[in-house]
């Protein structure tokens, strides 16, 4: 069974393309091995001309910037192998243990997270991609016109598709929050109708792991908080046509400017790092592992893919729109 990934290396103006047919389980490991080792084996898998439309994984390697960037499922596909039902809640804490790790193999290196997918890498790469795989990108899920949002089970051995919504009804209000399960992304695309299609019941106070994203609405400024620790493709490029008039604020990894904004009125676990550290030490060495567990004061970050600077100075405007074959 195939499992690609997909690896673009630039080095000034040129880009070229590998995929590994059963690398995207593996990526974590791989990367570990640091720039050079990752360089060399990527230019060993096979060449390609443009991405695999079935890829579960892309890494983005700029040579010139020291840039490494990436993205795969849930943000995280390479560790669904070593997670099980009972340890979803793991997921935050893998992410931020695996980055400590990843600065230690990359030193010198800008690691950055592709959040909107392949959305972000064609963004990134600009004029330098000529592919045709790739199209105007996918969206997010279009709205549910017959149901309302399913609510997460707290039974449920899946929590990995899920999403905390917070809002107020009116300012002064009491704070509402739900824990919806957000398959392919579909409770923002529902968009703007979701603030009202949301019952005062099924609300909840207190969650025992961070959620795979979150969305905070303020309704009376049409104003909307985002982030995530999975991919979120078509984000940008829909929000106006899913919420017309409402304000995108995104702020990538970082669940806590969420709860920042609920005054004390709900309340997360922190990410369980030490169960994540257990899980890693067998992808890394034992010295790697206690420095990058030294040197974390708080939960790293995973900062957002930015496009270079052009030579003028400017940022590259989006890409231009290709046909995805049928």
């Amino acid at each position: 069974m195939r499992d690609p990934a997909d690896f673009v290396i630039v080095d000034g103006p040129t880009a070229t393309m590998y995929c590994g047919s059963h690398a995207a389980g593996h990526i974590g490991q791989i990367l570990l091995v640091g720039p050079d080792n990752t360089i060399q084996w990527a230019r060993a898998e096979e060449s390609v001309e443009d991405f695999d439309p079935w890829c579960e994984a892309v890494v983005l390697i700029d040579v010139r910037h020291r840039v490494l960037a990436l993205y795969g499922e849930l943000g995280m596909s390479w560790f669904e192998g070593v997670l099980t039902p009972s340890t979803f809640e793991l997921q935050y804490a893998y992410r931020a243990a695996y980055y400590a790790l990843l600065a230690q193999a990359w030193p010198g290196w800008e690691l950055q997270w592709a959040y909107e997918g392949m959305d972000d890498i064609v963004r990134y790469l600009g004029d330098r991609y000529r592919g045709d795989n790739y199209g105007p990108g996918p969206t997010l899920s279009e709205p549910w016109y017959d149901r309302s949002p399913v609510y997460v089970d707290p039974e449920s051995d899946n929590p990995g598709d899920s999403l905390l919504v917070t809002h107020a009804v009116e300012p002064g209000a009491p704070l509402r929050a739900y824990h919806l399960y957000n398959d392919e992304n579909s409770a923002f695309g529902i968009g703007a109708t979701l603030a009202t299609a949301l019952p005062p019941t099924g609300l909840v106070t207190e969650l025992p792991y961070p959620p795979t994203s979150g969305l905070h609405l303020d309704l009376g400024a049409r104003h909307a908080m985002v982030w995530t620790i999975r991919e979120l493709a078509g984000l940008r490029s829909d929000w106006p046509r899913l919420w017309p008039g409402w304000q995108l604020e995104f702020h990538n990894d970082r669940y806590e400017t969420q709860l920042a904004r609920c005054d004390g009125r709900l309340f997360i676990l922190e990410p369980d790092m030490a169960s994540a550290w257990d899980h890693l030490t067998r992808w890394a060495t034992p010295g790697m592992t206690a420095t990058a567990r030294s040197q974390v004061r708080h939960t790293p970050r995973w900062p957002a893919l930015v496009c270079p600077p052009r030579r003028d100075g400017r940022r590259r405007a989006a890409p231009r729109q290709h046909s995805r074959d049928a």
